[in-house]
């Protein structure tokens, strides 16, 4: 375990969770982010990532980029977004 006047980082074998800026952020084969309130991800969020870091699941707020318009679509703290290998959205609600 290490803790700095910003973070908590804890280690065991190959798993790691950080707890900074009110993220946690668990890494493994897989990796997961767990976000509080985060302003750059627009609210509280959990997002699953692949072993290639490219998400795959987002239970929560999430800024989604529509290509067809090149719009932003801010989804909320209520939705759930899956990604396909491609990144491209496979399935979403509400």
């Amino acid at each position: 375990m290490r803790i700095t006047k910003d973070k908590v980082e804890l280690k065991t074998g190959s798993t790691q969770a950080i707890l900074a800026s009110g993220n946690l952020t668990i890494k493994d084969k897989s990796f997961i982010n767990i976000y509080a309130d985060n302003i750059f991800k627009g609210g509280a969020a959990i997002e699953i990532f692949d072993k290639e870091r490219k998400p795959r699941a987002v239970l929560g707020s999430i800024n989604l980029d529509v290509i067809a318009t090149g719009e932003i679509q801010k989804r909320p703290e209520s939705s759930l977004v899956l990604f396909g290998k491609d990144g491209k959205v496979v399935y979403s609600a509400p």
